[in-house]
Protein backbone atom coordinates (compact mmCIF):
# COMPACT_ATOMS: atom_id res chain seq x y z
CA UNK A 1 0.00 0.00 0.00
CA UNK A 2 1.71 3.37 -0.59
CA UNK A 3 1.30 6.73 0.48
CA UNK A 4 -1.47 8.13 -1.23
CA UNK A 5 -3.98 5.05 -0.45
CA UNK A 6 -3.29 5.44 3.30
CA UNK A 7 -3.64 9.46 2.94
CA UNK A 8 -7.30 8.69 1.41
CA UNK A 9 -8.07 6.36 3.95
CA UNK A 10 -7.51 8.84 6.12
CA UNK A 11 -9.15 11.42 4.40
CA UNK A 12 -12.14 9.24 4.22
CA UNK A 13 -11.88 8.21 8.30
CA UNK A 14 -12.02 11.75 8.90
CA UNK A 15 -14.87 12.70 6.66
CA UNK A 16 -16.95 10.20 8.92
CA UNK A 17 -15.35 11.21 11.97
CA UNK A 18 -16.87 14.56 11.25
CA UNK A 19 -20.68 13.32 9.51
CA UNK A 20 -20.87 11.04 13.24
CA UNK A 21 -19.96 14.48 15.01
CA UNK A 22 -22.38 16.40 13.36
CA UNK A 23 -25.28 13.83 14.18
CA UNK A 24 -24.84 14.09 17.66
CA UNK A 25 -24.48 17.86 17.31
CA UNK A 26 -27.78 17.31 15.99
CA UNK A 27 -29.35 15.30 18.75
CA UNK A 28 -27.64 17.42 21.48
CA UNK A 29 -29.23 20.06 20.45
CA UNK A 30 -32.61 18.46 19.89
CA UNK A 31 -32.49 17.54 23.74
CA UNK A 32 -31.54 21.27 24.76
CA UNK A 33 -34.24 22.87 22.86
CA UNK A 34 -36.98 20.10 24.26
CA UNK A 35 -35.18 20.69 28.32
CA UNK A 36 -35.16 24.52 27.59
CA UNK A 37 -38.90 24.58 26.50
CA UNK A 38 -39.84 21.72 29.88
CA UNK A 39 -37.85 24.36 31.24
CA UNK A 40 -39.74 27.74 30.54
CA UNK A 41 -43.18 26.26 30.90
CA UNK A 42 -42.36 24.90 34.57
CA UNK A 43 -41.52 28.67 35.23
CA UNK A 44 -44.23 30.32 34.19
CA UNK A 45 -46.11 27.74 35.89
CA UNK A 46 -44.44 28.75 39.12
CA UNK A 47 -45.07 32.79 38.03
CA UNK A 48 -48.88 31.85 38.29
CA UNK A 49 -48.65 30.01 41.14
CA UNK A 50 -47.05 32.75 42.87
CA UNK A 51 -49.41 35.59 41.31
CA UNK A 52 -52.52 33.19 42.48
CA UNK A 53 -51.43 33.16 45.83
CA UNK A 54 -50.65 36.96 46.15
CA UNK A 55 -54.39 37.41 45.06
CA UNK A 56 -55.78 34.99 47.11
CA UNK A 57 -53.88 35.99 50.42
CA UNK A 58 -54.82 39.91 49.80
CA UNK A 59 -58.38 40.51 49.09
CA UNK A 60 -57.84 43.91 48.21
CA UNK A 61 -56.13 42.69 45.15
CA UNK A 62 -57.92 40.23 44.44
CA UNK A 63 -60.74 42.88 44.01
CA UNK A 64 -58.88 44.86 41.88
CA UNK A 65 -58.09 42.11 40.09
CA UNK A 66 -61.57 41.57 39.35
CA UNK A 67 -62.45 45.08 38.44
CA UNK A 68 -59.50 44.97 36.55
CA UNK A 69 -61.08 42.27 34.55
CA UNK A 70 -64.52 43.50 33.99
CA UNK A 71 -63.17 46.62 32.33
CA UNK A 72 -60.94 45.23 30.59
Amino acid sequence: MNWDAIGAIGEILGALAVVLTLGYLAIQVKQNTHSMKVAAKLEIDKQFTLYTDLLLSNPAMFELQIKGAANG
